[in-house]
């Protein structure tokens, strides 16, 4: 459902965004959790929101009226309690909202890290690269930041998917060359930085693995952004 409780042009009844974050143990916020707002704590219209890469969860538009708040997910490596009775959210005329009768800039929901979890996410994986190769993809952990490394001190940044895989172009001015270095760190939010991972241009490209980096095979993601830039060792 695209809207709770819709007001219809009703221009008595002013659309209220509602707010709040999703933070771990550490107060670091927690990007992918999912929630849902709705009318009935059982079967009421509903919509739902996810928490966003500085742990803040936005419904947007919805009008005065007492609601349901219950999650119905969480991010990588994180816990919470599925069976927790929903959240009753107050939203008055005057603008006011109140979550179990908390003002709505005094609430937030914690999410504490799975037990063991490391703070230091792994080093991210980078697949095999060929010479002349325009992307460079491989695994991490969900909704950090990538940084990569390319020769002449050169490195983009991009996001992790939520799906663990990430891709990023090869920046035009730079030709790829066998026996390059290539090199990728992880960079989360109120995390210490990843180790590096590495790869050798051309030292496990056989036939067939152009695929991995070009048209046939490259992985659908989105990227929320590139960024480039330089850092010398």
């Amino acid at each position: 459902m695209s809207c709770c409780k819709p007001c219809c042009g009703r221009t008595e009844q002013n659309p209220i965004n509602v707010s709040f974050r999703v933070l771990d143990n550490d107060g670091c916020p927690v990007a992918g959790a999912v929630f849902r707002l709705q009318t009935d704590a059982e079967n009421g219209q509903y919509t739902n929101a996810m928490s966003n890469r500085n742990g803040t969860v936005t419904f947007q538009n919805i009008c005065p009226g007492t609601y349901f708040l219950s999650q119905i997910a969480t991010a990588y490596g994180h816990e919470f309690d599925d069976e927790a009775e929903p959240f009753v959210v107050t939203v008055s005329r005057n603008g006011a909202i109140k979550i179990d009768g908390i003002a709505l800039y005094c609430f937030n929901v914690f999410n504490p890290r799975e037990e063991g979890l490391s703070r230091t996410p792994d080093a991210p994986t980078i697949n095999a690269v060929a010479e002349g190769a325009v992307t460079i993809s491989g695994t991490g952990e969900p909704c950090c930041k990538v940084e990569v490394f390319f020769p002449r001190c050169k490195f983009c940044v991009t996001c992790v998917n939520r799906d663990g895989s990430w891709i990023i172009d090869v920046p035009q001015h730079i030709t790829l060359e066998e026996g390059n270095v290539i090199t990728a760190e992880l960079v989360c939010d109120c995390r210490p930085r990843s180790a590096p991972g590495e790869v050798i241009v051309g030292a496990e490209a056989e036939e067939g693995d152009d695929d991995e980096n070009g048209e046939d095979g490259i992985i659908e993601a989105i990227i929320p952004f590139t960024i480039l830039g330089e850092r010398c060792h």
